[in-house]
């Protein structure tokens, strides 16, 4: 038998099955903290897992708390939950540019469909 510290014996069995489930609950531990530290990493610079591959700057990256607006809606408590956006900020269609945004100074103003320049400015 295993002593421990306060002098109660362990069968052998009992401590193996521990041991065990501390290396398959470890092991989990281990493989989605980096899903999910990568997945924050591809939100900060508004890419796809398809995407990191591709060489060349990215046009899409508006900043992390923009892209993170962006995928997640307005900042809400709801973004603690597994619900859907609250406040989307765009259709799922149409994505702000960073050329756009530069250009006129807001990321909510403009947005590219299939090439095309979509605004809500009336004077465009």
């Amino acid at each position: 038998a295993v002593q421990l510290g306060l002098r109660k014996a362990i069968a052998p069995g009992a401590f193996m099955q521990f041991s065990l489930g501390c290396v398959l609950a470890a092991s989990f531990c281990i493989s989605l903290g980096a899903l999910f530290f990568s997945h924050i990493w591809l939100l900060c610079y508004n890419l796809t897992s398809i995407e990191v591959g591709e060489w060349g700057k990215n046009r899409f990256n508006l900043g992390p708390w923009a892209n993170a607006q962006q995928v997640i809606g307005r900042f809400d408590l709801a973004w603690l939950l597994p619900v859907p956006a609250v406040a989307p900020m765009s259709d799922g269609l149409s994505y702000p540019t960073r050329e756009l945004a530069d250009h006129r100074g807001s990321v909510r103003i403009e947005a590219t469909t299939l090439g095309r320049v979509r605004s809500s400015d009336p004077g465009v």
